[in-house]
């Protein structure tokens, strides 16, 4: 009877220690899958693919550019990202400090950085700092909410 105890311990032991990994696994991928969409954003910025990026936002997205109102809605938002034909897109890259998932909303902030051409002239290179709150739809990791501005180089 003690041996059945004992067994019975053990494996309820291995379970509990075994679930906490299952948990953060299950954020991790939720974690993984924000930074997939983050770098599957900065190469449709690099591309000046509009159409692309306003697929990564809610349909009630907001957006909070540096140094102008906020924008919202899939129309709002395709008005801002048609891109200059004069102006190449060299580099973009998203750096996140912290990425914290809360059920079906997540919260994401950290630095960017890039570089562009305008032409006939010197790339020029720049930085900033972001916040962007998601919400899962349909199972995809969407933009909700997303602020930026630069910051002195």
């Amino acid at each position: 009877m003690k041996r059945h105890h004992f067994l019975w311990g053990v494996w309820g032991l291995l379970f509990a220690l075994s679930t906490p990994t299952w948990a953060q696994t299950a954020a991790q991928k939720d974690q993984q899958a924000i930074m997939a969409q983050a770098r599957a954003f900065s190469k449709a910025f690099v591309a000046k693919d509009t159409e692309k990026i306003v697929s990564f936002y809610t349909k009630d997205a907001s957006i909070f550019p540096n140094r102008t109102k906020i924008m919202q809605g899939h129309e709002a938002i395709r008005k801002y990202w048609s891109f200059n034909a004069q102006v190449a897109h060299l580099e973009h890259k998203l750096m996140p400090e912290k990425i914290e998932i809360v059920g079906t909303t997540a919260y994401d902030y950290g630095y960017y950085k890039g570089k562009t051409q305008r032409q006939g002239k010197q790339a020029s290179s720049w930085q900033g700092k972001y916040v962007v709150v998601w919400k899962k739809v349909q199972g995809v990791w969407k933009m909700h909410l997303d602020i930026w501005n630069s910051v002195k180089q």
